[in-house]
């Protein structure tokens, strides 16, 4: 028998058959019905097992009722009657049911969830590395989106995820192989569109960066792992377990060859070390008694007459909590105050 609906569920719930596409369907649980009867076309579902699906706050007789009148709506939409489009197709075709168990006709239903999986599977049986080069290929062109997207139920939550880290893992075992074979541009592609899905999984950036490193691409390769570096240590608190560094991703990091000079620079002069050049030559620090608030001195054994001044080895400015006054001099006396207590202080601690 051939094949007459082909169901999407990947980026969005469609059904094809022949020039008939439906996207919108007359109720939202009918839309549902179809989602997870298509997830696993080959498999009897009890009644009561899809009424607790749909309709879980529902008792049992009101569930029935409810179940019955949406299994009429989705009959009537993939075996239409006579007069209707794409009709007559005879009942039973697609859809069988009976008093205890529901599910489609595989042998008249292709879905991409199906084609998508089997192809994968296909590629991890078998030995050839062109057939599996091959399967893996055609299975990740079937994924063309999350699976469901606005569905939440809690059964469409966990097949989306089981689908996208299958995905994922495909992605992964395609750009080893590319690697493998030398074609790293391919590989590259591969290795950053499994890195826009699972931004967290480790491998996916390891394969990402021994692209970039193939290519000679070093200053995206070191980028790509300080951005790894930095997300673990952003998430260390919340996923310690999940997300930690392993010692094969930093030595993917580290077989990259030498970056160039400009890349390898030391850090700029602080800021303090140039507000402390200012002080010991003598210049003006006015507009700066903020940042002096904050340096931390330690004072000499014996203070000048303006010790009063510097309680406690740290400097109050006139904008602080009073120490100081505006009278002439003050500035003079401050200078001279900052510039001995901060040549005694020792350098490390700048």
């Amino acid at each position: 028998m051939d094949s007459l609906w082909n169901i999407h569920l990947f980026g969005g719930l469609r059904a094809v058959r022949g020039d008939i596409e439906v996207s919108r369907f007359p109720l939202r649980k009918v839309a549902a019905l179809l989602a997870y009867l298509a997830c696993l076309p080959s498999r009897d579902h009890p009644r009561e097992l899809l009424i607790e699906l749909l309709w879980p706050e529902s008792d049992l007789d009101a569930g029935r009722n409810r179940f019955s009148v949406t299994l009429s709506s989705l009959r009537r939409m993939l075996e239409p009657p006579a007069g209707d489009p794409g009709g007559p197709v005879r009942a039973g075709t697609v859809l069988h049911s009976d008093r205890f168990v529901v599910r489609l006709n595989a042998d008249a239903v292709v879905t991409d969830v199906g084609e998508f999986q089997n192809r994968i599977r296909r590629s991890e049986l078998t030995s050839n590395a062109a057939e599996e080069l091959q399967c893996l290929r055609s299975g990740i062109e079937r994924y063309q989106g999350p699976l469901l997207p606005g569905y939440y139920d809690e059964w469409a939550l966990i097949e989306r995820d089981r689908q996208a880290e299958t995905y994922v893992k495909a992605l992964e075992r395609l750009t080893q192989i590319l690697d493998r074979q030398g074609d790293s541009e391919e590989a590259l592609e591969y290795a950053r569109a499994a890195v826009r899905l699972e931004p967290s999984r480790e491998e996916a950036h390891r394969c990402l960066i021994r692209a970039y490193a193939r290519l000679e691409q070093v200053p995206k390769a070191l980028r790509q792992y300080l951005s790894w570096s930095a997300s673990c240590g952003r998430n260390s608190i919340r996923r310690r377990r999940s997300l930690r560094r392993s010692s094969s991703t930093r030595s993917a990091a580290a077989r990259s060859p030498s970056p160039p000079r400009n890349l390898s620079a030391g850090p700029r002069r602080s800021s303090f070390r140039r507000l402390l050049s200012r002080l010991r030559a003598g210049k003006s620090s006015w507009g700066r008694q903020r940042q002096i608030h904050r340096i931390p001195l330690t004072p000499p054994k014996r203070l000048p007459s303006s010790s009063r001044l510097v309680p406690q080895g740290l400097i109050r400015t006139a904008h602080g909590r009073g120490y100081h006054s505006r009278s002439p001099g003050s500035s003079d006396v401050r200078r001279s105050a900052i510039t001995s207590s901060a040549s005694s202080a020792p350098t490390s601690d700048w």
